[in-house]
């Protein structure tokens, strides 16, 4: 038998769908290196929103510089922790801008925006 096969068989109970299977089950989470990544940047920003400063008391929202599908978009380095009224402004800039059809690519859209909420502190 293939190592990797993927033989099981589907029967209906109650109406759900129910899989028997002789290959050990395996997590489907995907957001265990996200979070983790999330944690590092809490760490490297000290708790503290990346755009205003704004002390974290626990938990800030995370704005992805890179779309969805690319890979490397839950490193350390692509994600950015900012508090809720940060996040609300820029994501709204960013999605106002990304609606428009001759738009640049997101990560570019991103950084405009980032680097134009920072030269707005000066």
């Amino acid at each position: 038998m293939n190592e990797k096969s993927t033989h099981y068989r589907m029967f209906r109970l109650f109406g759900w769908r129910v899989y028997i299977s002789r290959e050990p089950l395996k997590s489907r989470h995907r957001s265990d290196t996200r979070k983790s990544a999330y944690r590092q940047r809490m760490d490297l920003t000290g708790c503290a929103c990346e755009s205003c400063g704004t002390h974290l008391s626990q938990y800030g929202h995370i704005l992805h510089t890179l779309p969805k599908g690319h890979e490397g978009r839950n490193s350390v380095d692509e994600l950015r922790v900012l508090c809720a009224e940060c996040f609300k402004r820029i994501q709204s800039q960013i999605s106002r801008r990304c609606y428009d059809a001759a738009a640049p690519e997101y990560s570019e859209i991103v950084s405009s925006v980032l680097a134009a909420e920072k030269g707005g502190e000066a």
